[in-house]
């Protein structure tokens, strides 16, 4: 899935070496993906937790926002 959010954060930043990779795996992806899991294990407030957190990387994300509610 595509995303509008850049990868920027001092953590995250990589070199030009590997420039095809797309930045989000380095943050708003990988919580999302997390987030999933967490919802798939049952466990609400780990999910509520990593789905702020792809909100604060990924402001306006409509999955995140979407999903974050469903799980309260």
């Amino acid at each position: 899935m595509a995303s509008e959010c850049g990868g920027s954060g001092e953590w995250r930043e990589r070199s030009d070496e590997f420039c095809s990779v797309d930045q989000g795996i380095y943050g708003h992806l990988t919580l999302r993906n997390l987030a999933v899991l967490a919802e798939e294990r049952g466990d609400s407030a780990e999910a509520m937790r990593l789905w702020r957190m792809v909100l604060e990387a990924c402001p306006g994300d409509a999955e995140a926002m979407a999903r974050g509610e469903a799980a309260r």
